[in-house]
Parts: structure tokens; sequence; C-alpha cells
């Protein structure tokens, strides 16, 4: 180190930066343009700092070892004795091992026995493991070199500052640091206290008794609000003790409080509230973003990848090919199974997107070039390859917050680089992977203070700093002092030394920082959010009886006045567009019929949903299956006499043949959509369904597969589209008229029903009298074929003039219904397709005239709707025009 006159130490890193700033502003004010800086580090940092120096200069062979490599060697020690593979265990032998060495208690190989459980032996076992291995390969880490440190102080092996300013030090220094305090004043450095432990001063403070956790920091947060409006200059802290589980709740609070128009939306302005503690790594987006790339395997993507992969804002190439990215995940989620290869992908998912495809390349050859196993380091290197082929870091541009995330995010890699030291053999991708995303795990990110007004902190980071008011919530009677806390590791009677881990102790530590804290501002606010059936003065600690005063009067005022709504008298009419040519099948005249706003948003603003993708066959790929089974099956073989001469063994032979058709024809463009053994039971359903449903094409008169999949013109309204019709039988008459045809639909499901083509002005099911009035010549009838495998069979009506008997067993003759049904009333078939036309073309005619209200048909329209948030359904039902703001 450069010797230094003189240094200030902190208890804290954020009290380290906050000094340094407040030095920097002092200056400025001064009118200095330029200053020598102020050293000013936590205390912790000057002692690595020191042990740095130490190992660059020293003539000492061993290695020192940071604490990622420390927990490498306890985990090896612990995998090596019991193998979990469970990183919290290394956790707990970290954390011990170094509360041992804080408070310098008795060594585990001096533990009485009669102390010690199996845990205390296991923990005891790992320590000599520890030791014995460090002493064997060179290494010394932090704890244990610090043991060593008076020593090296006081024989002045250690340079020093002459001056030594500790600032912000409320709690008494642990054992350690006492010691090499200590050591430092022998060593002739001057140990200056710039504070002294406050007393508790007698000035009373303001209460606040809130109905829940949640409730109490909106009011904290409010209560800021309104100070920093008062006064923009003002410092305010919230401390909450257990800020470390409640860091994204305070962060929703004054969030929703400073912003309430947008606190659901992520924002680059910088907003005037910081909290000093973060989040782990994978939390972050842009972390999380890299730690699942690293993940992708090029022979198997999944569509959860792909689509995290084209969304991510920080690839090259996003700000440019968003849209068509967007577009990409749509049309991967409709026509791709849920894995697929980086070929498939390449193929099917890049379209308009050339930088997306130039990325895709280089990728794929920097992953070939990854190494079956390999050191940390070498992983390291294979991995930023990898990153850099995709881009990471050159997509939008990046925000301040960001640029210290991806500094942080390469720092990561670095520490996880350096493990070579202490994991000797190579290790496969998944295991480094996996040490990786552990370490993030353990990583903890928030960005710098910029010198924002609202500070939120918990207790040991707000102690040593100075404020113009504070908040600090969680003070009930059940919650302050917090609980004491031992290691399991180490037994109780060893840990007697240790503040925190007895109720006498914490309590005295508790006095500490709540003296601490009432000297840290002149206006101070103490609030509880539990129990709130009892007044504030009683749920509040005891700790704080005889000083509070009247309690604080606070409104919650979360959101603004809203603006006075304006109910428009009409918006459900769309500009008129032009007769011709438009997407959508029938599907655009059902759409006009269940909901005139559905038709306009999905065909005319193609505001289209996302499918959900999911592993395994969706009932939407069984269907089509289905289809072209039966399609397979009919096309060499279209006479009903065909059927009836086969034998057994040719009709199983058969189905087999046409289940494997479809499979064939199914899969054949994505070699993940289906495994082997998914192959072989989907054949076995499929040639099960197809027997039955066979069972049921014998018992119908003699007919002939006329045409399958035939499509066919569509014009209704001024509305030209294109459909496609299952199958068309030819069936036997008995009459003069020759050539009667019958109109078939496949369906899987149970919701289509005969019942739905009643010819109202909002038809349930337009799809059938769209064919048979499209099709020409006509058909004498229609039908659904439902193939379920509880009740197979024909759901239909035909032309009462054509047929003498049903064409089917299910098919009902016009005019001829046997018991009540919708279309009961209806007694020819000619006039039902004429009332058919009428309705077909009065929804084109709408669809045409910009007809887009908001109207469906009932509530089953709305049940798998995805246009909610457009259309708004929910607040139209519980806001009727005719009502106003007062």
């Amino acid at each position: 180190m450069a010797e230094t006159k003189i240094i200030v130490l902190t208890p804290t890193t954020r009290l380290a930066r906050s000094l340094a700033r407040e030095y920097a502003l002092d200056q400025t004010a001064a009118g200095a343009t330029a200053w020598r800086s102020r050293p000013v580090l936590a205390f912790s940092a000057w002692l690595n700092q020191l042990r740095e120096d130490f190992f660059l200069d020293a003539d000492d062979a061993r290695t020192p070892i940071s604490s990622d490599q420390a927990f490498e060697v306890w985990r090896s020690v612990i995998d090596t004795d019991i193998f979990i593979g469970e990183p919290r265990i290394a956790d707990l032998a970290e954390r011990a091992w170094r509360l041992l060495h804080e408070y310098q208690l008795t060594t585990p190989a001096q533990w009485p026995e009669l102390l010690m459980t199996t845990d205390h032996l296991r923990f005891q076992g790992w320590v000599r493991d520890y030791q014995n291995l460090c002493r064997k390969q060179g290494w010394v880490d932090l704890y244990t070199w610090l043991d060593e440190l008076p020593d090296l102080i006081e024989s002045r092996q250690i340079q020093l500052p002459q001056t030594i300013e500790l600032a912000g030090f409320v709690l008494p220094p642990t054992p350690q640091q006492q010691r090499i305090l200590d050591a430092c004043e022998q060593a002739e450095a001057t140990i200056v206290q710039t504070d002294q432990p406050p007393e508790a001063p007698s000035a009373p403070v303001q209460s606040y008794a809130a109905s829940s956790e949640k409730s109490e920091l909106l009011a904290a947060a409010c209560w800021a609000r309104d100070l920093v409006e008062q006064n923009p200059q003002n410092r305010i802290a919230i401390i909450v003790p257990d800020l470390q589980g409640r860091v994204e709740q305070a962060e929703n609070a004054l969030r929703r409080v400073f912003d309430p128009h947008g606190f659901a939306l992520q924002t680059d302005a910088v907003e005037a509230w910081h909290i000093s503690l973060g989040k782990p790594l994978p939390r972050w987006p842009l972390t999380a973003d890299a730690l699942a790339l690293l993940q992708l395997n090029p022979n198997r993507l999944t569509q959860v990848e792909i689509q995290r992969w084209l969304r991510s804002p920080f690839l090259h190439g996003w700000p440019e090919e968003s849209l068509a990215r967007a577009e990409s995940i749509t049309r991967l989620a409709r026509i791709a199974p849920y894995e697929v290869t980086l070929f498939e992908f390449n193929r099917d998912g890049t379209t308009n997107s050339p930088r997306l495809q130039h990325t895709l390349d280089s990728w794929r050859k920097t992953r070939a070039t990854a190494p079956e196993r390999a050191r940390p380091s070498a992983w390291t290197e294979q991995f930023q390859n990898e990153l850099t082929a995709l881009g990471f870091g050159r997509g939008r541009r990046l925000n301040s917050q960001e640029h210290q995330l991806l500094a942080r995010w390469q720092s990561l890699l670095e520490q996880f680089s350096a493990l070579d030291t202490v994991i000797e053999q190579p290790m496969r991708r998944s295991a480094a992977l996996k040490r990786l995303n552990e370490r993030a795990a353990r990583t903890i990110f928030r960005e710098r203070n910029a010198g924002v007004p609202v500070e939120v902190l918990g207790i040991k980071e707000a102690l040593g700093s100075r404020f113009d008011a504070i908040w600090m919530t969680s003070m009930d009677q059940d919650a302050w002092p917090l609980p004491a806390r031992r290691e399991p590791l180490i037994p109780g009677k060893i840990q007697r030394a240790v503040a925190k881990s007895t109720s006498n102790g914490k309590l005295e530590q508790a006095q500490l920082e709540l003296n601490a804290v009432l000297a840290a501002a002149p206006l101070k606010v103490f609030s509880c959010g539990i129990d709130p059936e009892l007044p504030a003065q009683n749920r509040l600690t005891p700790m704080l009886a005889d000083r509070l005063q009247q309690p604080l009067g606070l409104e919650l005022s979360l959101e603004p006045q809203p603006a006075k709504m304006e109910v428009l008298p009409d918006d459900s009419q769309a500009p008129r567009i032009e007769a011709g040519s438009y997407s959508g099948g029938t599907g655009l005249f059902q759409k006009q019929s269940d909901c005139p706003f559905r038709a306009f948003a999905e065909i005319r603003l193609r505001a289209r949903s996302t499918p959900t993708s999911r592993p395994g066959l969706d009932a939407g790929t069984r269907g089509s299956l289905v289809h072209k089974m039966l399609e397979a099956f009919w096309h060499d073989w279209p006479d009903a006499l065909d059927l009836h001469s086969m034998d057994q063994e040719q009709l199983l032979q058969r189905m087999q043949q046409a289940a494997e058709q479809a499979l064939r024809a199914q899969f054949s463009r994505y070699r993940l959509a289906i495994g082997s053994a998914g192959r072989t039971l989907e054949k076995q359903r499929l040639v099960a369904l197809l027997q039955q449903w066979l069972e049921v094409e014998k018992q119908r008169p003699n007919f002939r597969v006329q045409a399958l999949e035939q499509a066919l013109e569509i014009r209704f309204g001024g509305i030209q589209t294109r459909g496609m019709i299952d199958r068309v039988d030819q069936i036997e008459s008995g009459t003069a008229i020759e050539s009667p045809r019958l109109l078939i639909d496949y369906k899987t499901g149970t919701s289509a029903g005969s019942g739905q083509w009643l010819p109202e002005q909002r038809m349930r099911d337009v799809q059938l009298p769209a064919y048979a009035l499209s099709l020409k010549p006509a058909p004498s009838g229609i039908a659904f074929a439902k193939l379920l495998p509880a009740k197979a069979g024909f759901d239909g009506i035909q032309n009462d003039a054509t047929h003498a008997t049903p064409a089917a067993a299910g098919i009902r003759i016009i005019g001829q219904f046997t018991r009540k049904h919708a279309l009961s009333e209806h007694e020819s078939w000619l006039e039902l397709l004429n009332q058919w036309r009428d309705q077909l073309e009065a929804l084109g005619e709408q669809f045409l005239a910009g007809h887009a209200e908001v109207n469906p048909r009932d509530g089953q329209t709305c049940r798998y709707c995805h246009l909610h948030a457009l259309c708004r359904i929910h607040e139209r039902v519980a806001f009727s025009p005719d009502q106003t703001n007062e």
C-alpha cells in the first residue's frame, strides 16, 4: 500500500461511499475544482487491501484464496464426507468458520465432547479436513490470515497509515477487529474514534400504527414523499430492520407512491429513492438473460428459451428487429412443437431478421468449439465468447443501473475463472453452469446511490449516518429487538460471547442501535404493522415507551386526483372498408357473430394471441393427427363397399398405415416434436380411435368419399375468403335425384353440435352453413363426425326431399325431427339455406361497414378471448354510458 497519512474506516461500504460523497460536495461548495481524494474505506475492504499488499511483497509462499475459492474448498470437503451437492450446507460451514474467527471463539478441536451434537461433530471433522487441505495446498483464507495480522502489524511487516479514523462505529468492534486495532496502536498508529456511541436523546418521537406490513411501507413512502415535496434538499431515511426479506415489497410501495400512474412500468428515469439492499443477480433482467442464454443447447431449444432469446433487448439487432422477432415468437408458437433444433429455429423463426440470422450462425460456430470438460477459466472464456457471438450487451442502449450490472456480471465471471486455484479437475459444462448459477444467486446487486433524497436502509446500513428525518418500521413489541440467532454448527455454550446469539446480548445490541437511530435525525417516526386491534402505544416495543408523543396523523394519498372521465357517446364504429378478399376463412364471419369488436381487432388490427407452448401434444395437434389419418385412410379406399370387403387383418394393416402416414405428415418437419415412445403410444391411440369410428361408418347406408380436404371460395356480403372442407360423401338416396352429397366436418372436441346452426342474427356456428352455401352444387346435408373416445357418431341434418333414410345414425331429416331440436321449426332444407345466406350476407356487410361494438353474444364468448385489455369489457360492464363523475 502506498504510504498514507490518514485513512477513514467505516463499518459498511455504503457509509464509506456516503462520506466520500459528502467530502466531495464540501469541496465543491468551498469553490474547489480539484482536490486530493480522501481515503475512505469500509473496515473489511481495508483488511482485504492489507492482505493483497502483504502477499505482493512478503516472502510468504502461501496462496491467498478469496471467499468464493474458500467456499469451493468447504464444498469439496463436505461433499467428500457426505455427498449431497447442496451449497447451503457449505454456506453454513463458511459462516460458522467466520464467526469462530471474528469472535475468537474456542476452536472446534477443543470443544468438549459433551457439548456436541451430531452436527457439531460433523463440522469439527470438516474443519479438520479443511485445514489439512489448505495446509497441503498452501492456501490461506482471509479469516485465518486475519488471526495472523496483529502479529504481522506488531512486527512491522504491514505498512500502516499514521492515523486511522473510525467513523460510524456505533456497535463495538468484534474481538478480531479489536485485536487488529490494538496492534495498530502498538505499532504507533493513532486511532481516532469520531463518532462515540450515542446516548439516547430525551426528545419524544412520533408513532404510527398501520393495519398491515404492506400498508406500513406505503405510509412511510407517503410521509417521505410529503417531506420531499416540502423541501427537495431533505435527507430522509426509511429504516426497515428486516429489509432483506422485504426489498421487493419496499420497492413496489415507493414506486406506487412516487409514480402512481406508472408504478407498474419500468422507467429509465432516476427515482427519488434508493434501496440499500438489492436482489440476487438472477433476478435482474440483464443477468437473468445472460444466464439463460448460456443454458441454450443448439440440439434442443424449447419455445420458452426461444421466446426469452427473441425478447431480450440486450442482444445485437433487437432495436431494429424487435417487431420482426415478436412476430417470429407468434409464428413459432403456432406452427412449431415445444422443442425444436437450431436448424428448425433458423428456418422458421428468423424471417425478416438478418441480424438474428447472423448471430445464430456465429453462435452455432462458437458453441461447437465448446470442450467436453474444462477448468473454470476455460469455461469462462467459452461463456464470454458465446455471449459475444450472440451480441450480448450490444442491444438497446443501457441505462446507468444496467451498466453497473454488466460490470458486476463481468466481475462474477472473473471470480469464477479464479476457481482454477481450488478446482483442479476439469468439469462438464452442466457442472460449470450449475456453479456459476449458484454464485450468481449468492451475489446481491444494487446500483449505487446517485444522491437521491430518500434512502431505504437496513438497520446496519443506517448506523453512523445523519439524516433530516427517519421513519423506522417493524417496531412491534414482538418484532423488536430482533430475535437472537445462533449458528447451528457451533455449540450454544461456545457462542455465549457473541452478542447476537443470546437474548441479553441481542437486547444490549438493540439498545445501541435504537440510540443511534434516535440520535441520527431531529424528526423521527416509529411504526408497527401487526395486530391492528391494539393502539400504537400498546403495540410498539417497550423500548420506546417513555419517548412516544401523539400518534402521527397521516392520510395515505396513494393516487392523485383522477381526471374527470369523458364518456364517448359511441365508440363502436370503425372506418368502412372496401369489399374484397380477406384472410380468416369462416372465422371472420364467426368472430363478427360472436362479438363484432373481436372481428375488427383480430382481422383488421391483427391483434392475435400467442399460444402458450407446453411439452407434449396439445388438443389442436391431436385433432390435426385425426384429420390426417382419416384423409390417408379414405384416400385409396373411398367406397363403403371397400370397407365391408376387407377382413380384420387387412383392415388393421390399413388403419396402421393411415396412422403412420398421419404421424409422418404431422411431425416430419420437426424431429423433436415427439419421441419414439410417444410416437408408439400416439399410433396406438389413433388406431384405436379409427377402429371405433369405422364401426360407426359400417352402419351407414352405402356411400362413396367424393372429396377430401377440398378447398373452396367463400363469398358473402362483399367478402371473399377461403375455406377447407374435411370431407364430402356421395350417398345413396333411394330417390330419382342423383348424386346427393353430405358435407362432413371432423370434430374431436365435445362442444360442436347441430343445434348451433340455428339461423339467428348471432349464429353460434357458421362454418358448415357457409361451406354448404359455397359448395357447388349445394350438398343435401351437413354433419359433424364426432370422433370422441367415449362416444363416436354423427350429428347433422339432411334434405327431406333427397333422402329416404338418414345418411347415418345421428343425422336428422329436416321436417322429421323425432324430438325437440333447435331446428325443429324449419320444414325445408332450401328455406334453411336461404336463411343462412341472409345471416352470412348480413355479417359480411357489417364487417365491411365497420361495425365493431363490444357486444359479446354471451359469457362463453369472452371466456377464451385474449382481447380483454383492449376492449375493456369488464370496465364496460361496471360503468354504463349514462354515468358521470360527480
